[in-house]
């Protein structure tokens, strides 16, 4: 089932004539992303009228600017729509890897106006995160909200008790003064006072005396976060990845950015040649010029946006917030099978994701790019093939390997 496919830009909308209710013709460009390829006859009286380019952002109004095939919204960070973007690609697999916050998450986030640079992310607080919404953690509420005293309730519960739900631990939690009280209390007042049967209370007072329990307590009434994070195990979850990231791998954080025309390769390129972020701002357009891959148009994105006063603020802020991304280590492409080598892969392989073949090549030495060029060495050819790039591939004469070849190459 296609939910969505390319239309590219405006231009191509306009060269094809598509408009609203047209039925269209779907192709696989490449190995798996559909395009619009063009507009079928339609059986409608009277088409839609043509799509105008927006002179304004749909998202917040501000004016369009037209750079080549592209239109861009010049509104920044006063768009939610580019605010959500940025946020969406710095969690992303590729950038930080922030698991437990998706597209769904960032939205509710935007939305309440908790964050709006991705610095906001790592000031955000388990009150904060459960406020949005954004985890089912009724139970978790209910005991910190209901109870006189939460953490006590909290703790209680993270003791999986038999019989103990929510309720019953705000019960406890609210009749007893202190710890101790629950290590003495008896059986009959357990049945007052949370209103179990008399066999109910003896299986309770059995367990809270078992050796396991006892050690549980402990361990929860030294460090209360661990009964926290029990209860609400995908909140806490998220503030673990959140504070993870704050030493994430120079290429990565690059690439997090979201500066324009840097990609994952570029990023990894700017990060074996840098040892930090201050290195790389103040870095010239003939300097970066000077590194494979950098030409004109990158680094004079790269320049344009460690000039821009907001994006130094925010990367000041990150660093205040304590993340600290990590420099590269020391390069091995000199002991490596495929040093120099320049790969594009496409089609699909058995046993390995194209992501997996893409490290495999890197920690030998080699280089993966996405499109072919004059000085891609080969093409990695899989099952069912990207037409594009194997056209590409023979007019610019570059040799195609299969899998078996591959691999003859990392066994030399």
């Amino acid at each position: 089932t296609v939910s969505r496919a390319s239309l590219h830009n405006f231009e191509e909308l306009q060269r094809k004539d598509i408009r609203r209710k047209d039925r269209v013709q779907i192709e696989r460009a490449g190995d798996v992303i559909p395009y619009v390829a063009k507009r079928l006859n339609s059986a409608l009286e009277e088409r839609e009228p043509p799509l105008k380019i927006p002179e304004e952002c749909p998202a917040c109004g501000a004016p369009v600017k037209v750079e080549g095939a592209y239109h861009l919204c010049t509104g920044e960070l006063a768009c939610p729509a580019q605010v959500r973007g940025r946020l969406e690609h710095y969690v992303s697999r590729d950038a930080m890897d922030i698991e437990g916050l998706g597209v769904e998450g960032i939205d509710k986030l935007v939305e309440q106006d908790l964050v709006s640079t991705i610095a906001d992310l790592y000031e955000l607080s388990a009150e904060q995160l459960l406020a949005a919404g954004l985890f089912d953690n009724q139970r978790y509420l209910r005991l910190l909200n209901e109870a006189e005293n939460g953490e006590f309730a909290v703790i209680l519960y993270a003791l999986e008790l038999p019989g103990v739900g929510p309720g019953t631990a705000i019960k406890l939690a609210d009749s007893l003064d202190c710890v101790d009280q629950l290590q003495d209390i008896s059986v009959d007042q357990l049945v007052n006072n949370s209103g179990f049967s008399q066999n109910r209370a003896r299986q309770l007072k059995d367990s809270l005396n078992s050796p396991s329990v006892q050690n549980k307590l402990a361990d929860f009434l030294e460090q209360p976060e661990k009964a926290h994070r029990q209860v609400a195990r995908a909140l806490y979850n998220l503030l673990t990845e959140i504070e993870r990231s704050k030493q994430p791998d120079l290429d990565r954080f690059i690439y997090g950015l979201g500066i324009r025309h840097v990609g994952r390769h570029v990023a990894t390129v700017l990060a074996e040649n840098f040892n930090n972020v201050e290195e790389l701002s103040a870095a010239s357009r003939e300097e970066l010029e000077s590194l494979p891959d950098v030409g004109p148009r990158v680094s004079e994105s790269l320049v344009e946006f460690f000039n821009a006063k907001k994006n130094s603020q925010v990367l000041a802020r990150l660093k205040e917030l304590g993340v600290q991304p990590q420099p590269l280590e020391e390069s091995t492409e000199q002991s490596g099978k495929l040093v120099g080598m320049k790969f594009v892969i496409t089609g699909s392989f058995e046993g390995l994701t194209r992501r997996e073949f893409k490290q495999l090549i890197e920690e030998q030495g080699g280089t993966v790019t996405s499109a072919v060029s004059g000085n891609t060495d080969y093409l990695l050819v899989g099952e069912n093939p990207g037409q594009n790039k194997l056209q590409q591939a023979e007019q610019r004469e570059v040799e195609l390997i299969e899998r078996e070849e591959f691999e003859q190459l990392l066994d030399r």
